[in-house]
């Protein structure tokens, strides 16, 4: 039974997924690389295929990669979410397919999940703007305008 933080990494571990993290958190990787050369020959670990599990508010929320900077967030209890993750690592492992694509397709309701970030919001009303002929303007144009 998964009833604590503990419970949880113990149970992704068993499924040979690196955890690690704290009190209320836990970083979650399927495959880790060096990602450089450090003091000892001790490199920088790099999780290609990262997720995390946090404790927010009272809540449990499993937060996933999307397209760009965005990400899938899920409420649920601890172990629906460690259902979830071990899903999501399931089917990337088995079907090959990219982290983000697997999250996208183990994920239910995968777009009502979506949070997007302040740079994708700024690209969506950059291209809004242009479509409907309107020149966006940086913020120093903006500025100068003031000024004048």
């Amino acid at each position: 039974m998964i009833e604590t933080l503990q419970d949880a990494r113990s149970a992704l571990e068993a499924k040979g997924l690196c955890a690690s993290g704290g009190a209320a958190s836990l970083l979650i990787g399927g495959s880790v690389v060096d990602g450089g050369d450090g003091y000892d020959g001790d490199g920088l670990r790099v999780f290609k295929d990262a997720c995390a599990l946090n404790h927010r508010a009272g809540s449990w929320v499993a937060v996933f990669p999307a397209e760009g900077l965005s990400t899938y967030e899920v409420l649920g209890t601890l172990p629906e979410l460690v259902s979830l993750i071990e899903a999501v690592y399931d089917r990337h492992r088995q079907a090959g397919r990219s982290f983000k694509d697997a999250c996208k397709e183990v994920v239910a309701e995968a777009r009502q999940h979506l949070v997007a970030s302040l740079a994708r919001d700024v690209a969506e009303a950059r291209q809004e703007l242009q479509a409907g002929g309107a020149q966006p303007r940086t913020p120093a144009e903006l500025m100068r305008e003031a000024l004048s």
